[in-house]
C-alpha cells in the first residue's frame, strides 16, 4: 500500500470517528488546500472590484487600509486555525459552532455564512467580465481577421458572468481534483502575474513615484473616509477559512487545514500588496453540502447526495449555482454585490468567533492538537470580536459609497437597482439584504428546521468533546 493510500485511510478513519462517511474525494495536497483559499480570497478580483472606491476616496492614501485589513484578518484566521484542528469537517464556521453553541445558534450562523458565500460566488463572476472583456476588446478571432467588439456595458457583464457561473458549476461537478488542477494552475498565474505587472508599471510606467501612498489628491483623510476606503482590502481579505472547509478532501486535515487557513492570509497580503503598491465556489459548495447532510437546509437529501462516480455534491452544485444567478435579476454592478456578501461574512465570523469565545470560558480546548495558540487564545479571540464588531459597524453605516441606498444607484440617470417599493428603496442596501436572508432562515427554522432530526455530535475520543453534549442542544 503506498504512502498517499495509507495517509487517506487514516483520514477516512478519522473522520469516521465524527460519525461521517468518506464520500467526498479526499485528493488535496497542503497546496491545493491552501490555493483554493488564496483563490477564494483573490486578490486580484477584489482589487479589480472595488480599486476605484478607494482611489477616489482617499487617493493612494488607501494603501494604508491594505496592513490594517490583513493584520486584523489574520488575527481572525489564527482563532479559526485552531478550532479547524480540532474539527477537521466540512462546513466551516457552521461545523465549529455545532461543536460548540446551542443547535439554533449553530444553524442560523451556517445560514448566514451560506448566503455570503452565495453572494461572494455572484460578485467573484461578476468581476471576471471587468478585467475580461477589456482584455478581448480588439483581439483577432480565431476565425479570420475580424476582431472582438465588445464594449463594457452593465449588458455585456451580466452576460460574461452567467456564462463564467455555468463553466465553474460544470468544473465543480467533475471533480475538486480537476478543479484542484486548474485552480492552482490558476494561483501560480496569478500570483506571478501580479508580481510581474506590478514590477512593471514600477520599474517603466512610475510616474508619480512611491510617494503616491501619501498623497489623497487633495481629498480629505479623517476616520469617516479612511473606513469607506477599507472596502476594498476588506473584499479581498477574507474566504481563507474556505481551507478548512475543505477538510474532508484534503490529506492530513488537523495539520495541513490550519496551515492553509494562515498561508492564504499572509500569501494574499504579501501578494496584493505588491500588486496595489505598482498599480471561487468551491467553499460554498462543501458548507452547502456540510449542512445538508447534517439535514439542515430545505430539500437536504438530494443536496446531500454524493455522486458515487464523480465524489461530488452535484445537486448542491446546481442549486449554489441557481442561487448565486439571482442578484443577476436586476444587475446593478460588481461593487454592490462585492459589499453585501463581504458584509454578511464579517457577521458570520464574528457569529462563529463568540461561540468560540463562549467555548473558550468553559474550557476550550482542553487537549492538544497540530495546531494550538496556547495561552494566547483567549486575547487573540477578543481581538479578533473587537475587529469584527468595528468592522460590521463600518459595513452598515449608512453611505452612498458603499452602503447606498437604491435610490443612490443612478448612472447616466438610470437608477440600476430599483425595489418597485418606494419605502425599500430609501433603505440602505445592505439593511436590505441582511433582513431578508434573517427573515427568511427564521420563518423556515421555526417552521420546519427545528423539528428535523439533528445529525448526532461527536468527536474522537481522544479530542475535545463536543460542548453541547451528544446532540445540538435546542435553542
Amino acid at each position: 500500500m503506498s504512502a498517499e493510500s495509507n495517509t487517506t485511510d487514516q483520514d477516512s478513519a478519522d473522520l469516521a470517528r465524527f460519525g461521517y462517511k468518506q464520500e467526498l474525494n479526499r485528493g488535496l495536497g497542503l497546496f491545493s488546500s491552501f490555493a483554493v483559499a488564496f483563490s477564494y480570497i483573490s486578490p486580484s478580483t477584489g482589487i479589480f472590484t472595488l480599486f476605484a472606491l478607494g482611489l477616489v476616496t482617499i487617493g493612494g492614501v488607501f494603501i494604508w487600509t491594505w496592513p490594517v485589513v490583513a493584520i486584523g484578518q489574520f488575527i481572525i484566521a489564527l482563532n479559526f486555525a485552531e478550532v479547524s484542528s480540532h474539527y477537521p469537517v466540512a462546513g466551516s464556521v457552521f461545523q465549529w459552532t455545532k461543536y460548540l453553541s446551542r443547535r439554533s445558534y449553530s444553524w442560523f450562523t451556517g445560514w448566514i455564512y451560506l448566503f455570503a458565500g452565495i453572494l461572494t460566488v455572484t460578485s467573484v463572476v461578476a468581476t471576471i467580465p471587468l478585467a475580461l472583456i477589456p482584455a478581448i476588446d480588439g483581439v483577432p478571432t480565431l476565425f479570420g481577421q475580424t476582431a472582438w467588439n465588445i464594449s463594457l456595458t452593465l449588458h455585456t457583464e451580466l452576460v460574461v458572468a452567467l456564462i463564467t457561473l455555468v463553466v465553474i458549476t460544470v468544473l465543480n461537478i467533475y471533480g475538486v481534483r480537476l478543479v484542484a488542477v486548474i485552480n492552482n494552475t490558476g494561483v501560480i498565474f496569478e500570483i506571478l502575474g501580479m508580481f510581474v505587472f506590478a514590477l512593471i508599471l514600477a520599474i517603466f510606467h512610475n510616474h508619480q513615484g512611491v510617494h503616491v501612498i501619501t498623497n489623497s489628491a487633495g481629498l480629505p483623510v479623517t476616520p469617516s473616509t479612511f473606513l469607506a476606503a477599507m472596502f476594498m482590502s476588506l473584499f479581498v481579505i477574507y474566504g481563507f477559512d474556505t481551507a478548512s472547509t475543505l477538510a474532508e478532501e484534503t490529506h492530513n486535515p488537523r495539520s495541513a487545514a490550519p496551515k492553509a487557513v494562515l498561508y492564504a492570509v499572509i500569501g494574499a497580503f504579501i501578494i496584493g500588496g505588491v500588486f496595489l503598491l505598482g498599480t471561487l465556489m468551491a467553499a460554498t459548495i462543501r458548507l452547502c453540502f456540510g449542512m445538508s447532510r447534517d439535514n439542515q437546509l430545505p430539500i437536504s437529501r438530494p443536496l446531500a447526495r454524493v455522486s458515487p462516480k464523480l465524489h461530488t455534491p452535484i445537486w448542491t452544485c446546481i442549486v449554489v449555482a441557481l442561487l448565486a444567478a439571482v442578484p443577476f435579476l436586476q444587475f446593478s454592478g460588481a461593487g454592490t454585490i462585492a459589499i453585501a456578501a463581504t458584509a454578511m461574512i464579517y457577521f458570520a465570523y464574528f457569529l462563529g468567533n463568540i461561540a468560540i469565545l463562549r467555548a473558550r470560558t468553559r474550557g476550550f480546548p482542553q487537549t492538544a492538537a497540530p495546531f494550538r495558540l496556547g495561552g494566547w487564545g483567549l486575547p487573540i479571540n477578543i481581538l479578533g470580536l473587537v475587529y469584527g464588531g468595528a468592522m460590521l459597524i463600518n459595513f452598515a453605516w449608512p453611505r452612498a459609497a458603499s452602503n447606498p441606498t437604491p435610490n443612490q444607484t443612478v448612472v447616466g440617470g438610470v437608477q440600476l437597482l430599483d425595489f418597485h417599493i418606494e419605502f425599500l428603496n430609501k433603505i440602505p442596501i445592505l439593511w436590505t439584504v441582511f433582513v431578508v436572508v434573517t427573515l427568511i432562515g427564521v420563518i423556515y427554522y421555526l417552521v420546519t428546521g427545528r423539528h428535523k432530526e439533528f445529525a448526532p455530535i461527536v468527536a474522537p475520543a481522544e479530542d475535545d468533546a463536543p460542548l453541547v453534549g451528544g446532540t445540538a442542544q435546542q435553542g
